[in-house]
């Protein structure tokens, strides 16, 4: 089995646009395991989060070990032997790198997560044109009912909320008061400025973070020395979702390649070190889920669910915010109620017919005689309360 010859089973979110991966995070593992331990590991892709010991991706299985989130993994992974995967004592990936360049990875890895996870969240996720068009699409193309229908909406709320707590979201609605506002806005096509208006805040957002990447890598291959280390992963995961999806407002791509081709060059250097997609990947089929499992999905997202439903009962005053809510949420019509419905239904009488549960009302034999004692509550006219003990017999016909 491949269990057996591949025990380090990575479970990752499915791939996307030529990447093996729509996460970042998942990349990062991906290619950590395929560099440190190429001949012992398998991939699975997976769309339930739940099964994860955090309810994220990536996460990874090991004989009776499961771990889970990124650092997490990586710290583990840094104590097994390449050969034998037995733990030891010291770490044994990165071995080379000096204690300065480790303190740096620890810092740089900081700081890619936080800078550049927010540049991969404003660009796949706050850019509506992006999300709709892209983003969107290739999260729900994998995931079976009802999760279709709410998880992409909850991950990009997740994104957007992070980046209007930290001052990086661009709403709809300050995009179209720019746009009124511009002087020539009458004689320029809407959209047209529109995008102008993203372009400018994602160039603005992204140039000072590649120019500090630039002067990392610098005129080297290698971040350090002269082979690729968890930095070069790092970063290259990142800037991979940044270049390669196809977005229609692809504006850091742009700028990436035009001003950064250093970067764009170890990007591509580092994913080539993987097994071409899915030709080449050891894989492993995804889990196997119940035959009640898209029953348990529904129930388990009503709480998620009815919130959407009500803020489409609820008239709008902004009709272009209508209309972000529907690009954003995907439409969630009557059909799909119904659609929910018959599924319940067509489970409980696949259930009846089995024999797994009775649908029938018990039966109660008259015949059988069983005495028991009840209490008669009376209140007295003087206001005393009196409580008397009758016997009675049930299961017996008056005639």
């Amino acid at each position: 089995m491949a269990t057996i010859d591949r025990p380090l089973i990575l479970y990752i979110s499915p791939p996307a646009w030529s990447l093996p991966s729509t996460s970042a995070h998942s990349i990062i593992a991906l290619l950590f395991l395929h560099i440190h331990f190429p001949t012992k590991y398998a991939v699975v892709e997976c769309t339930d989060p739940d099964i994860s010991p955090t309810g994220t991706l990536p996460f990874l299985a090991h004989v009776l070990h499961t771990v889970a989130p990124l650092g997490e993994i990586v710290g583990y992974l840094s104590t097994l032997d390449p050969e034998t995967l037995v733990p030891t004592k010291g770490v044994t990936v990165d071995q080379g790198l000096t204690p300065l360049e480790k303190q740096e990875t620890v810092a740089w890895k900081a700081y890619m997560d936080s800078n550049l996870g927010n540049l991969l969240s404003l660009t796949m996720y706050a850019d509506l044109p992006n999300y709709v068009s892209t983003t969107r699409p290739a999260l729900a193309r994998n995931m079976p009912l009802p999760m279709v229908y709410y998880v992409p909406r909850r991950i990009r709320k997740e994104h957007t909320d992070r980046l209007e707590q930290l001052g990086w979201g661009i709403a709809e609605e300050e995009v179209q008061e720019r746009t009124k506002s511009h002087p020539e806005s009458r004689v320029i096509n809407t959209d047209e400025l529109k995008r102008a208006f993203r372009r400018d805040k994602h160039v603005e957002r992204a140039t000072p973070i590649l120019e500090d990447l630039s002067h990392l890598l610098g005129s080297r291959d290698y971040i350090f020395q002269n082979r690729p280390t968890l930095l070069d992963i790092y970063m290259a995961s990142y800037l991979s979702l940044l270049i390669l999806p196809p977005f229609p407002d692809n504006f850091i791509s742009s700028l990436i390649r035009a001003s950064y081709s250093k970067l764009f060059t170890h990007t591509h250097r580092i994913l080539a070190l993987l097994p071409s997609w899915p030709d080449e990947m050891p894989k492993l089929p995804p889990p196997q889920t119940s035959l009640f499992a898209p029953l348990t999905r529904t129930l388990r997202a009503i709480p998620t669910i009815v919130p959407v439903l009500k803020s489409r009962m609820t008239p709008r005053e902004d009709p272009a915010q209508a209309t972000e809510q529907l690009q954003e949420t995907g439409l969630f019509s009557v059909g799909n109620l119904v659609y929910a419905g018959i599924g319940l239904g067509a489970a409980l009488a696949f259930a009846g017919a089995s024999g797994w549960i009775s649908l029938a009302p018990p039966e109660v034999e008259l015949d059988e005689k069983v005495e028991a004692i009840v209490e008669e509550v009376r209140v007295m006219d003087d206001g005393r309360t009196v409580v008397e003990e009758i016997e009675v017999t049930l299961g017996v016909k008056d005639d």
